[in-house]
């Protein structure tokens, strides 16, 4: 996501070997080394897309960068170790709810997203993207791109200068299709009337209008494929009372 941010974090440091490297001058002494992250005990089920570990030699001063937690070999010595961490998805829930009628209740979708670091974030300029790509259909493309590239049909963001939207370490906030309780049409469902913010379309067809939330700000819509309402995938609002 955008803004990246920096989280020092303690790790541990496997010792897995030790090798000799010689100049002209005097013999350094290397060590390759293995890193284990903890995240917050409450969080389960998260998928980090990228990280960056940087090690700076307090020394020295010399900082050294790495993408991956294995492999990695510094000089020996004492370091000051941060890594870069960002907004995570906390949850994503898109099935739906079950009706006592048994039919399929929808537009209680909803992202939550949590602040990973330990200094405050902001939400400004957070994007919600949805996939033309999508791996359970098949199609001949030309080029065939599909397996390095992603291309959006829909994007909502999160709108702001750059701080108006501040997410305190520990916080999240949700992004939810409609921002209503949803319990008033399906008691089997919750309430996103409180949800930080909501994405909104203001359909030009009168037989499929989004609901827009009186007490859920809307995000920024840049693009959408649709002129009904987008986020097929994630919750459909024409199930909605």
């Amino acid at each position: 996501m955008k803004y990246m941010n920096r989280i020092t974090l303690c790790v541990s440091l496997c010792m897995l070997a030790l090798f000799c490297s010689c100049d002209e001058e005097r013999d350094i002494r290397w060590t390759t080394v293995e890193i284990d992250v903890w995240y917050p005990s409450d969080l389960s089920g998260i998928s980090v897309e990228s990280e960056t570990f940087e090690f700076r030699n307090i020394t020295s001063g010399m900082v050294t960068s790495f993408t991956t937690r294995k492999g990695i070999t510094l000089p020996e010595g004492l370091y000051d170790c941060s890594y870069e961490d960002d907004f995570i998805i906390e949850e994503i829930f898109f099935t739906g709810t079950l009706q006592s009628s048994g039919k399929q209740y929808y537009g209680d979708g909803y992202v939550k997203i949590y602040n990973n670091t330990d200094h405050m974030l902001y939400a400004d300029g957070v994007a919600l993207m949805e996939s033309k790509f999508v791996t359970t259909q098949k199609f001949d493309y030309t080029p065939d791109i599909m397996s390095t590239h992603m291309t959006v049909q829909a994007v909502y963001v999160i709108p702001g200068s750059g701080t108006d939207h501040p997410v305190a370490p520990g916080e999240s906030f949700i992004l939810c299709d409609t921002g209503i309780d949803h319990r008033i049409a399906n008691p089997n469902s919750f309430d996103l009337s409180r949800a930080d913010y909501e994405w909104y379309d203001e359909s030009s067809v009168p037989a499929h209008l989004d609901i827009d939330s009186p007490t859920v700000p809307n995000l920024d819509k840049w693009y959408c494929y649709t002129k009904s309402f987008g986020f097929s995938t994630i919750g459909d609002s024409g199930d909605l009372p």
